[in-house]
């Protein structure tokens, strides 16, 4: 377990931003790039020299502000999701139709495909 001086917070840096400071903390960071630590609320990153804390709000709203920029509407997973799991069961479903299809099958003259009598075939596994 780690000692009260280990979690403490240590202040290294500010700086500031259009929504309101940054500030580095001392929380077992990631290396690279900034990370999310639910136990910090925030976004935690670590260089050889510093370490960067970005509370959860304050990355939230460059996040969008970043977007926006960009000119792209940011999504939440279900929002993007939603409709592509709409879909796809709407494939599935005209799929599941097709399949039901025996007529289409017997008619069907695609490479490959036999209709023959039931009496003529050996089905082991039916």
């Amino acid at each position: 377990m780690r000692n009260a001086t280990e979690r403490k917070k240590v202040k290294l840096f500010k700086a500031k931003t259009p929504i309101g400071p940054i500030r580095a903390i001392k929380i077992a960071p990631s290396k690279g790039p900034i990370n999310w630590i639910a136990t910090a609320h925030g976004w935690i990153a670590k260089t050889e020299t510093i370490r960067v804390f970005v509370p959860e709000r304050t990355y939230e709203q460059l996040v969008k502000a970043h977007f926006e920029r960009l000119g792209i509407e940011r999504k939440t997973w279900i929002e993007i999701m939603e409709p592509a799991q709409r879909e796809w069961q709407r494939q599935c479903e005209i799929e599941q139709a097709l399949q039901a299809d025996l007529d289409y099958w017997m008619t069907c003259q695609a490479p490959g495909i036999e209709v023959t009598q039931q009496e003529d075939i050996y089905w082991p596994n039916l």
